[in-house]
């Protein structure tokens, strides 16, 4: 299945406060899509900066990856990285 197959079902979600109207990066884990910022992201993460330097699939018009992290885990490190501890 492509991302843009499941991009485009009803059961893939935008996450409901990690979903920025100018985000330019889509992490999706399971059926959650989380479209964040590349930069802060990048700036703040070893990981995630190696992950940009990837090549990603295009969904949205913007970068997007899959994560094998779960939907808790994503939100708990992405609040981390936006809002400190």
């Amino acid at each position: 299945q492509s991302l843009e197959d499941v991009d485009d079902k009803p059961s893939c979600r935008n996450h409901p406060t990690l979903f920025f109207d100018d985000g330019n990066v889509i992490l999706r884990t399971g059926w959650t899509l989380f479209c964040v910022h590349k930069s802060l992201l990048a700036k703040h993460s070893p990981v995630f900066r190696d992950l940009f330097n990837q090549n990603s699939h295009r969904s949205r018009g913007l970068s997007h990856y899959d994560r094998e992290e779960t939907r808790e885990d994503m939100e708990v490190l992405l609040n981390v990285l936006y809002d400190g501890l």
